[in-house]
């Protein structure tokens, strides 16, 4: 069984990280961002720091449920759609979240922060979905438990 309170403490972080990025959002634009490095480097910690609660969260979903590993960052949602947790269509929107992560870690002197900007201004909302899928997921599995306990 998938733990509440694995995911609620993972979740709860996110929503700080996203709380950050949405403010940031919304009090600048592009000429101030490529302009400012200290942004710059908030942003990226804090998409980082999201999208590794995500990928956590989407593996603990995939162990408690003995469905097959994910031996990589991208495999996770791969499973996680095939599994139905996400959609087809969140799955397309977010399927290059691996990618984006393995590049803020390994491959940052590469960063176009230009493109990380259309990340903070297009897709943080595809972030948030993914979260809501998540705890309605945890939400369905201890109703399951429940209704197996009676």
């Amino acid at each position: 069984m998938v733990s509440p309170n694995v995911v609620s403490k993972r979740l709860r972080l996110l929503e700080g990280y996203l709380r950050k990025l949405q403010r940031i959002r919304s009090t600048t634009n592009l000429d101030i961002f490529l302009a400012d490095s200290d942004v710059q480097d908030i942003v990226d910690r804090n998409l980082h720091l999201a999208l590794e609660t995500l990928f956590d969260i989407g593996q603990h979903i995939i162990a408690s449920s003995a469905w097959e590993s994910a031996e990589e960052y991208a495999d996770i949602f791969t499973t996680l759609r095939a599994h139905q947790v996400i959609s087809d269509d969140l799955f397309k929107r977010t399927v290059g979240m691996a990618g984006f992560r393995n590049l803020l870690v390994h491959e940052y002197a590469r960063v176009d922060h230009s493109q990380v900007f259309v990340i903070l201004r297009d897709h943080l909302g595809d972030l948030v979905e993914l979260a809501r899928v998540f705890q309605n997921f945890v939400d369905a599995d201890v109703d399951r438990e429940s209704d197996a306990a009676i």
